[in-house]
């Protein structure tokens, strides 16, 4: 059993097993069972990809589940292995029948990286079924009733899941994990998410969950180029406020992956992080177009399966969206990101798009138009607008 040093004082408090949490979820509806054919997620070897560094075997593998709009990653390394997030409620079969075909049996570690149903949906079908020596969670609760029943499921196994502290470090087979966030607890669900950098000899993968800006810019100013890595599991499914521009200055990933579901009602990956994404030189791996993604590390060289698709088409299905990110196809400039105008509220310290609803209740003496770019204006002490999402 793997030991985390230094964060036995660091737990989330359960409720006892004969006084768990009110869930919608039945518990039962989780054990083993026949649970008859599932959809095959695995990635067939048939045409296992060779254009690479060097095709050499690999001490890190890491899976980026196709499970549609959420997230799951099961890293391997050396007979250990970890799962980061669960996705949606309807994954939990799918991720089993997967951790079979992988031949894991049991897990080092699940880390949840923050409590929405589309990150720990599946976790009460994984935990009620799979072995795991040490559940980690962010200090932060949710009133749903995903999040209950994954809090019931922990109760059943007896297991007091963990807050990984920054700056802690702990080895998965031949790989170092660094906990890089989040640095402080957060209003917002998606900027406590779990962070984490592993390292494989010399290449190194970093996982954001759905960190958005307000989360990356205090992890940017902590770690600053220790952030750099070879592959960058894309923050909130390629969604316009995570990947900030200054975040993606110090990571510069060779590679990077979005995990979304095609046609998904948000409109993910977004145009600006695409362009941003794409500016930096980065080749694009995305679920949503290819399935599910492997890539591994040797320490020296990365392979993976498929080969990057570069598909820059963003899934909003606007035309202004369409139209900017069209008008970027052929340049590695992030201008039109820069320039766009924001409408800041001076006295609330707010900023907006400009066709925010929330404008017309801000007084004129207070209404600021500005042409800086969204991590100047962050810098300067403005939040986004949490319903326009600027």
């Amino acid at each position: 059993m793997l030991i985390l040093t230094g964060c036995s004082q660091n737990t989330i408090a359960l409720a006892q097993n004969n006084n768990s949490v009110n869930a919608t979820y039945d518990i039962n509806s989780f054990l083993p069972q026949d649970t008859g054919v599932v959809e095959n997620t695995t990635t067939t070897n048939e045409n296992q990809n060779t254009q690479s560094y060097q095709q050499t075997s690999a001490n890190l593998t890491v899976n980026y589940i196709d499970i549609g709009q959420g997230d799951a990653e099961l890293l391997t390394s050396d007979g250990h292995s970890m799962l980061i997030d669960t996705g949606t409620p309807e994954s939990g079969s799918k991720i089993r029948l997967f951790l079979q075909k992988q031949g894991v049996q049991k897990l080092d570690y699940l880390v949840l990286t923050h409590p929405d149903s589309d990150h720990i949906g599946g976790a009460a079908s994984v935990i009620t079924n799979v072995p795991i020596d040490t559940v980690m969670m962010p200090d932060y609760q949710k009133d749903n009733k995903y999040y209950k029943g994954l809090i019931d499921a922990l109760n059943y196994r007896y297991i007091n899941p963990t807050i990984p502290v920054v700056g802690q470090t702990f080895t998965l087979g031949s790989c170092t994990v660094k906990v890089l966030g989040p640095i402080r607890k957060y209003d917002d669900p998606n900027n406590n998410s779990i962070v984490l950098k592993v390292t494989c000899g010399n290449n190194s993968f970093i996982f954001v969950g759905d960190a958005e800006e307000e989360e990356l810019y205090d992890i940017t100013n902590h770690f600053g180029a220790e952030l750099d890595s070879d592959v960058y599991k894309v923050g909130h499914h390629g969604s316009h406020n995570s990947s900030s521009e200054s975040f993606l200055r110090y990571v510069t990933p060779v590679f990077s992956v979005v995990s979304c579901a095609e046609g998904n009602s948000y409109g993910y990956p977004h145009a600006e992080s695409l362009i941003r994404l794409r500016s930096i030189g980065s080749h694009l791996f995305r679920t949503d177009k290819q399935g599910t993604i492997t890539i591994k590390s040797d320490g020296a060289n990365i392979t993976y399966d498929p080969s990057p698709c570069d598909n820059w088409t963003p899934g909003e299905n606007t035309q202004n969206s369409q139209s900017s990110f069209a008008s970027t196809q052929d340049t590695t400039s992030t201008s039109i990101v820069e320039s766009s105008q924001y409408v800041l509220n001076t006295n609330t310290k707010k900023f907006h798009r400009p066709d925010c609803s929330s404008i017309a209740d801000i007084k004129e003496k207070n209404k600021k138009i500005s042409n800086q770019s969204r991590d100047e204006i962050i810098n300067s002490g403005f939040k986004p607008c949490k319903r326009c999402n600027p």
